[in-house]
Formats: structure tokens, sequence, C-alpha cells
């Protein structure tokens, strides 16, 4: 990470020179007739112990974690619990989503 990177509520993140190497990752990717993307998920971590410098952390945990801010990322991490429901109420663009609000789904949209 050679930055400095400015977020939007961190103010400046300083460099910390460090490269980012990630864990091999799973996504999902779903196209429309017209063969054009309408949805895409990132950040399936399939192997966490692989050396990488993310500390197996995958998507936007992972390129964070290598500029000195780390998430915790587990499963029920009161952290990202936190950030998810912030996702919901602070303006688009000021903390990373990890998800879609469900009225910003498309109609035809499920996931049963």
């Amino acid at each position: 990470f050679l930055g400095p990177f400015r977020h939007s509520t961190m103010g400046v993140i300083q460099p910390t020179g460090a490269s980012y190497i990630g864990p091999p990752e799973a996504r999902s990717v779903i196209f429309n007739d017209e063969g054009k993307i309408v949805y895409q998920s990132v950040g399936y971590v399939t192997d966490r112990f692989t050396g990488d410098t993310t500390g197996g952390r995958g998507a936007v945990f992972g390129q964070y974690a290598v500029m000195g801010q780390e998430i915790d990322a587990g499963v029920g991490s009161p952290a990202t619990i936190l950030l998810q429901k912030l996702t919901t109420l602070l303006p688009e663009g000021m903390v990373p989503k990890s998800f879609s609000r469900v009225e910003d789904l498309p109609e035809w949209w499920t996931d049963t």
C-alpha cells in the first residue's frame, strides 16, 4: 500500500508499504439474457491459511488489513455487525457495504 488513501470518514490513511496478497476467494456472477452482469458477490475466502498478507481476509476487509486498518470480519463479530448496520444509516459510500438494502434489489431477484 503506497497511499496515501483519502477515506471519507477516517481522513487520510498513510501508506504502510505492505503488498496485498489475498487468499483464494470464490465469487458469484449472475448474467441477464443479454449477457450483462446484473449481480456480483465477492469475498468468500476458500483457504485463509495460504500465507497471504491480509490475515485470511477477503475483498475490502483484506484491503483495509494491508492498509493497517484491520476490521474483524469473523461471523458474528460485533465490529462487522455494527458496520453492516451503519451502511443502512449513513450516506452512501461512507462505510463499505457488505450487502444491499432490500428496497435496492431488482424485482426479479430471489435468493430462494
